[in-house]
């Protein structure tokens, strides 16, 4: 269940938050609730269309059932009667699948109705969304060439890896960024997809550090944090991050004094395994 420019959400839930508050669940609102489980057919949902309002998204939300059902021709057909000018919002999640299936030449094929300059936030989501497709379908090379690509650009590169990431591979990360993606990517870049990784593959409150923490802390801590404002934030927030991860006290006194931001500083005094259950 949706409206014009919202992301989507389970109804279900949509249905009960609207449920409780004060009467604001009206006929709008019931009608995309039917339309996001079938309940109404296209031509019903045409009868009542001048009774709604297009704010309500119910155009998108045929939009969103084509495209649960693998239907993106019918999806595409839907998104091009929508007439609000909010129409990319509805391609985007269109591109949104064809990013999910690694489909490159479709996700280019539908550009220019994804209104690139609207929501440049949300269009950043998209192009990682296409990126990470990509490497998990055809393989990280293959990700990387596609951000090669003017219309994604250099700083997507590093979601051709989060697969590594998800699957809590640390080895394979490793040998990668050692090997056959040397260099590829800048250094913070580098550190954080290997400290998340190994986030993945530590278990709760860990007695020891895994084989590599010690050697992903020394190179984020060798980052010089007076060269640039954006850099000692991205460090900062890397060391902080990999607390969950710490099982060593020395490690934790390294990267407690490593660290520049006082609000980390503070926060990292204690082991994972120590911390006391909050009540």
């Amino acid at each position: 269940m949706t409206r014009v420019l919202s992301w989507p959400r389970d109804y279900r839930f949509e249905v009960q938050m609207l449920a409780r508050s004060q009467g604001l669940f009206d006929f709008a609102d019931a009608t995309c609730a039917l339309i996001a489980v079938d309940a109404l057919t296209s031509d019903e949902v045409d009868s009542i269309a001048p009774l709604l309002p297009e704010s309500c998204g119910f155009r998108r939300q045929q939009v969103l059932n084509r495209i649960a059902a693998g239907d993106l021709a019918g999806a595409r057909a839907l998104a091009t009667r929508i007439d609000d000018g909010y129409a990319w919002r509805a391609h985007r999640d269109i591109g949104f699948a064809l990013a999910d299936q690694g489909d490159v030449e479709g996700f280019f094929a539908d550009w220019k109705r994804y209104a690139a300059g609207q929501d440049r936030a949300g269009m950043a989501l998209l192009k990682e969304h296409l990126i990470e497709g990509v490497a998990r379908h055809q393989g990280w090379k293959a990700a990387v060439a596609v951000a090669a690509n003017k219309r994604i650009g250099p700083s997507f590169v590093c979601h051709a890896f989060t697969g590594f990431v998800d699957a809590a591979d640390v080895d394979g990360l490793w040998e990668v960024l050692t090997g056959a993606a040397k260099g590829l990517l800048p250094e913070l870049d580098q550190l954080a997809l290997l400290a998340a990784t190994i986030r993945e593959a530590t278990p709760h409150d860990p007695e020891r550090n895994h084989p590599l923490l010690d050697t992903v802390v020394d190179r984020l801590i060798a980052i010089d944090p007076t060269a640039d404002k954006a850099v000692m934030r991205g460090r900062d927030r890397e060391l902080f991050a990999l607390w969950p991860a710490i099982g060593e006290q020395s490690t934790l006194d390294r990267v407690r004094k490593a660290v520049r931001t006082p609000g980390y500083k503070r926060e990292l005094t204690t082991l994972p395994r120590d911390m006391l259950p909050s009540r």
